[in-house]
């Protein structure tokens, strides 16, 4: 079993130096733990190298070491994730449960490695209008659409752990998570939406060598419950299927109040599908885009960009809350919207995060949800 990094001497989790070179961009991050009032807070700085640094804290205020090391582990992934590797020269080291599959690689995460026989089944948009057909059609249960980071996790079993996104590249992810899947103590392939350290599942693939992609979606969820009863560690979680008419509707109903992402429904028979198929849809109770990062205006805002087939054009700018890393020029990120204007911006658009598994190619202006300018 896997070491749990809250048995690493702090001395060896206190710091990480990382770069990322991607063609004419050269930037770096810094992070560490430092000790102040009898805690401990997470510091930053990034920017391009050779510039003068962006500073800031991941913590308003001196926490616990345990909840310091993973605020720093969560941000170490994210940053791998998105290509940043070691600094050659510079103690970069994490942890050792995890640090060969992080920054000490001689394989590093930023090569966008591949498992190609593991693909994501992506979800069919339908509208509010089309949710009814399901809400009342046997053939069908549902499940809450979580507002997460899209994850399949590959175990052996023992000690070794294997994290894809939606793209199928391998990524690192919240050494919480990893503990998790490796407490089951079965070989696995599973996939969900990771939400801060919990991952919430909802498939399962794979079980102890066996390939379960053939299962009808009913039996495989059921199958699922069994298996992730064995998580002692409580970092992960069921999506539940709710199948009846009555419990499908109060689904609807109380996602709609709580004003949560949106609703999936799922054909009780579907096997799984590689990519977009007719048996697994998403109603979103809201409007989302990936955005290109045009450029960063001075007061935590940021320019906004879609490719309409030929060039990126301007949709708007967006605020980058105090409690997010302000992104940098070309990079991926989603915002929420009510609705956008033709040749002109989103309105109301909300910065929901940075995106690691979307290409910039990726996007499109097709995806926006257009009105007229009297709002039709």
């Amino acid at each position: 079993m896997q070491a749990s990094f809250l048995d690493v001497p702090k001395e060896l989790c206190q710091k990480a130096d990382l770069h990322c070179s991607n063609g004419n961009s050269d930037k770096v991050y810094h992070t560490t733990i430092e000790q102040k009032d009898g805690g401990y807070v997470v510091l930053f700085a990034y920017g391009r190298r050779g510039d003068t640094l962006t500073r800031g804290t991941k913590t308003q205020e001196p926490v616990p070491y345990e909840k310091a090391i993973g605020v720093f582990n969560r941000l170490v992934s994210e940053k791998t994730a998105k290509g940043y590797i070691s600094t050659p020269g510079i103690s970069g080291d994490v942890f050792p449960s995890v640090r060969a599959q992080t920054l000490s690689s001689p394989e590093p995460l930023n090569t966008k490695k591949k498992m190609a026989d593991v693909v994501a089944q992506l979800l069919t948009p339908i509208t509010e209008d089309d949710a009814e057909g399901y809400l009342s059609d046997s053939a069908y249960g549902a499940q809450e659409k979580k507002d997460g980071k899209r994850l399949l996790v590959k175990s052996n079993g023992t000690d070794d752990i294997v994290v894809l996104n939606r793209n199928s590249v391998i990524i690192e992810t919240s050494p919480y998570i990893k503990n998790a899947v490796l407490s089951l103590g079965r070989e696995v392939l599973l996939d969900g939406e990771a939400i801060g350290d919990v991952y919430h599942v909802f498939g399962l693939l794979e079980l102890d060598g066996d390939n379960l992609r053939s299962w009808p979606y009913k039996s495989a969820h059921e199958e699922l419950k069994r298996v992730v009863r064995k998580d002692k560690t409580g970092n992960m979680k069921i999506v539940p299927y709710f199948l009846t008419e009555s419990s499908k509707r109060k689904l609807f109903k109380d996602l709609k109040s709580k004003d949560k992402e949106g609703i999936v429904f799922k054909h009780i028979s579907s096997v799984h599908f590689p990519g977009r198929g007719p048996l697994h849809v998403k109603c979103k109770f809201f409007s989302t885009a990936s955005i290109v990062v045009l450029g960063v205006n001075v007061r935590r805002s940021i320019k906004m960009g879609v490719f309409d087939g030929k060039a990126f054009v301007f949709v708007g700018n967006v605020t980058i809350p105090a409690n997010y890393e302000i992104p940098a020029k070309g990079d991926v990120c989603e915002v929420r919207y009510l609705y956008a204007y033709r040749n002109g911006s989103l309105f109301q658009p909300t910065y929901l995060g940075a995106r690691d598994d979307i290409e910039a190619s990726e996007c499109s202006q097709s995806q926006l949800k257009y009105v007229n300018k009297e709002g039709e």
